[in-house]
């Protein structure tokens, strides 16, 4: 497992993570000035939510255009939502839906979910992150924030990459 290279990202062989810290409060509309750093303005415009005011962004040294998170995700690029109860988890439902749920069409059998290769999935990803949790059934709103943050994380590493 690849580990960080700095406190804002995680980079896997192909594709890069991106986490944030940085408080939605100091956003401001274009008429007045801007607090922070504006790490999670660059991380919407590499995701393609917002769009990029200039530069060029490379993926494993290529340019690459962004037009949308579709385009993103297409390209192997994921986002880390920096609010992580608000939007990037489901917190009364398990470690191991809340890891499915994006690439929930890989888990279908017959229009039913596969909680067997779900559950698989769910406890390699927690084994490989140390969630601590005793099971991958726990609710997630149950576990202490820096858990929770793993499972999103977890989430992300668990899609099909290229």
């Amino acid at each position: 497992m690849a580990t960080p290279t700095c406190p804002f990202c995680w980079r896997s062989s192909a594709v890069t993570f991106f986490w944030f810290s940085h408080s939605r409060s100091s956003w401001g509309s274009s008429s007045r000035k801007r607090l922070g750093s504006g790490r999670t303005e660059l991380a919407r415009a590499i995701f393609g939510v917002d769009p990029l005011r200039g530069g060029v962004i490379r993926l494993e040294g290529d340019p690459i255009r962004v037009a949308s998170p579709r385009a993103a995700i297409d390209q192997g690029i994921y986002l880390i939502p920096e609010d992580r109860k608000a939007c990037g988890l489901l917190l009364d439902v398990s470690i191991a839906e809340n890891i499915s749920l994006p690439d929930l069409s890989s888990y279908l059998r017959f229009f039913l979910v596969n909680t067997v290769q779900e559950t698989e999935n769910a406890r390699g990803q927690r084994e490989r992150l140390k969630i601590r949790a005793p099971d991958v059934g726990t609710t997630v709103g149950s576990l202490s924030g820096g858990n929770q943050q793993k499972v999103v994380l977890a989430r992300e590493m668990s899609r099909d990459l290229r």
